[in-house]
């Protein structure tokens, strides 16, 4: 999709972690960012656990710059360009003295966030950190819920977030992109996990837009873990682009990655997905899975995944499924009188559904569903 800025900056993101052949064209991706000069800072409304949000303050009492360190998945590149925009982080919190259970920390906080009516490029910054024993669900919504019909249509919204979590913290992070105002959608994450710290991440974009992710988690603390969930429709001749590293540094860390995706028409998507055991990692289990069902012919499908390892007591493993539709499902539902249309949506639907499930909020789930348009199971 055209992006109609005047300065425009080419630059590279989405490293994978060990090139390879640069033939296969999966290394990096291109792509042409506005000049950060230009940069507005994208709408973001609030709602839910706002107690937890703070825009001035240092989030978790450590240093201010502490969490700018955390490296995230999009690369280097990606990251000092946000930088260079000068825009604040919004910070969220889990902090105090008592530690709380799930039930007394609240309701996730709410956070709805889009294009400004003026921006052709908008970013907005997200600083997440729970302090030792805390809990904190965040729930962000790329949505059209604050941009009206007269916005503009082929603009770029980049949410880059960072959370820290500390020894036994636990942190949900669910980003949901349903806009289809956006040219493009960028989204950054990089995670830091303490001790025996939980990290989970639910991710679903299906709003039309080009989209580059990038998420890396490093699983510091001895006993840390992570899930992280993904789900994708690409349609048209839609772009999807993802860089995902779990990183093991603690002994006794676990990570898995569970991707769920849907290609029609002539899209294209690169996934790489990368377990790195790390000397001293000894005792880390990580997975990785994808399942993507092929709706078109002239559709693109590139999965890469790899396995790094510097430790010998580690296990990992790594699976991919592609898949067409089945011609025995379709006869079966036409025979009870569904058209094949429907079938095809049904069994895409469902491909979704299974990452839908893992969101775990009935707000958040809803919303999604009837954008998707599929029904509750």
């Amino acid at each position: 999709m055209a992006i109609a800025n005047t300065n425009i900056e080419m630059t590279r993101i989405n490293p994978l972690a060990a090139p390879t052949w640069h033939r296969l064209k999966v290394n990096d991706t291109p792509v042409r960012l506005a000049d950060p000069a230009d940069v507005l800072r994208a709408s973001c409304r609030i709602e839910g656990n706002t107690g937890a949000a703070d825009q001035t303050s240092t989030p978790c009492g450590i240093m201010p710059g502490a969490l700018s360190e955390i490296r995230t998945g999009a690369g280097e590149a990606f990251a000092d360009w946000i930088k260079r925009t000068e825009i604040e982080p919004v910070k969220l919190r889990a902090v105090g003295e008592k530690l709380l259970t799930k039930e007394e920390d609240g309701e996730p906080v709410r956070m709805h966030i889009g294009l400004s009516q003026t921006a052709k490029t908008a970013v907005l910054p997200v600083e997440i950190c729970a302090e030792d024993g805390r809990q904190l669900t965040v729930i962000m919504d790329f949505t059209d819920a604050s941009v009206d019909d007269t916005a503009n249509k082929s603009g770029v919204l980049a949410v880059q977030t960072r959370i820290k979590a500390g020894n036994g913290a636990s942190v949900k992070l669910v980003q949901l992109q349903l806009t289809r105002q956006a040219g493009q959608v960028f989204t950054d994450i990089g995670v830091e996990a303490g001790e025996n710290a939980r990290i989970e991440i639910v991710q679903l974009f299906a709003g039309g837009a080009d989209v580059y992710a990038g998420s890396e988690v490093t699983l510091k603390g001895d006993g840390s873990s992570s899930q992280v969930f993904i789900g994708y429709q690409g349609a048209g001749k839609g772009k999807l682009d993802f860089n995902y590293n779990s990183v093991h540094i603690g002994k006794n860390t676990d990570s898995s990655m569970t991707v769920n995706g849907v290609l029609r028409d002539s899209a294209e998507k690169t996934f790489r997905g990368t377990i790195d055991f790390k000397t001293g990692s000894s005792g880390a289990v990580g997975a990785e899975t994808e399942d993507v069902l092929l709706l078109g012919e002239t559709v693109v499908n590139k999965t890469v995944p790899l396995i790094l390892c510097a430790e010998e007591d580690v296990k990992g493993s790594h699976g991919a499924s592609i898949g067409q539709l089945d011609e025995e499902m379709l006869f079966y539902l036409g025979s009870r009188g569904i058209s094949e249309q429907k079938a095809v949506d049904l069994m895409a639907g469902a491909r979704i559904s299974r990452i839908v499930r893992e969101i775990g909020d009935e707000t958040a789930e809803k919303m999604t569903r009837e954008f998707l348009e599929i029904d509750d199971e």
